[in-house]
């Protein structure tokens, strides 16, 4: 069976580019245990990802972010907001019918990343939480309530 032409696709996992991206896996780095991400990669899944793209300098990212979905049938994509994601959060306030929200948490920070989940759904109407487990040590204690919004 062929892949149908008539649907497109959802991305999951998308970034709108800028002129400087280098902060933008700041958020990031305090996670990361292995040499290899802090001294060799531009990123931290490059071991994953061969030929990270360039996408050059660009009048408008939004807009070059967009072409390049159009061009490889994407419809909608899934852009993290938060701290660092000044472009990602224009990108969704200006194109919601493209682009939906997800923020990336830290379960250690506990009741005050609830909070921040709560923020990002009032202000972006994120549709998403994801937290990776791999780049996350879980600190363990019992003060930190699981579930509900404590004051």
């Amino acid at each position: 069976m062929p892949m149908p032409r008539d649907i497109g696709v959802i991305d999951l996992m998308l970034a709108v580019p800028g002129d400087d991206s280098s902060h933008f896996y700041e958020w990031i780095k305090p996670m990361l245990m292995d040499k290899q991400s802090h001294e060799m990669f531009k990123m931290p899944a490059q071991y994953m990802f061969k030929d990270i793209p360039d996408s050059g300098v660009q009048e408008d990212y939004i807009a070059y972010t967009l072409a390049q979905m159009d061009k490889h049938g994407i419809e909608r994509a899934m852009i993290g907001v938060g701290k660092f994601g000044d472009l990602q959060a224009e990108a969704l306030r200006r194109h919601p019918e493209r682009f939906f929200g997800c923020y990336e948490a830290n379960p250690n920070n506990g009741m005050d990343e609830v909070r921040t989940i709560v923020a990002m759904y009032e202000e972006f109407g994120i549709k998403a939480v994801t937290a990776s487990p791999a780049m996350v040590t879980m600190v363990r204690t019992s003060s930190i309530p699981l579930l509900g919004l404590a004051s």
